[in-house]
């Protein structure tokens, strides 16, 4: 029974997809160094690992394996909601900063201040207004 429920846990594992964004990223040829290994690949190594290495140490019994591999998918389900977490927290984080940019500059613009100079007033406290900022200096479209 134990030995069915090893198997069943492995194949479980094995059939775990990565998320959607994974697959996107993989077939648009995208992929960063972070996005390389899903967390399921992860899992499906550690899942190899102990299942073929099992027979050789005879202090791996099947609940012990079991038990292995559930603790292994715990914590990579664990690592991806902290790495949900930390997208959302950025993307508040933006969204905010954002919302302020656009309220300084509309009340700077309101004044009279000329957009490029508006915009480089500003490029010293926003970092994301660097760029922007410096097109504007050059005479660029921003």
């Amino acid at each position: 029974m134990t030995l069915v429920a090893a198997v069943s846990v492995y194949l479980t594992v094995l059939l775990w997809r990565p998320p959607g964004r994974w697959w996107v990223r993989r077939r648009l040829g995208a992929q960063t160094g972070a996005d390389a290994v899903p967390t399921g690949g992860i899992v499906l190594l550690a899942g190899l690992l102990l299942v073929g290495g099992a027979p050789q140490l005879p202090a791996l019994s099947p609940p012990r394996i079991v038990l292995a591999a559930t603790v292994a998918a715990v914590l990579c389900f664990g690592i991806a909601q902290l790495r949900a977490a930390r997208a959302r927290r950025r993307t508040s984080q933006r969204r905010s900063q954002v919302v302020e940019v656009l309220v300084l500059m509309a009340a700077e613009l309101r004044a009279g201040t000329l957009p490029g100079r508006s915009l480089a007033g500003l490029a010293d406290d926003f970092a994301m207004l660097r760029l922007p900022a410096r097109a504007a200096e050059l005479s660029g479209d921003v």
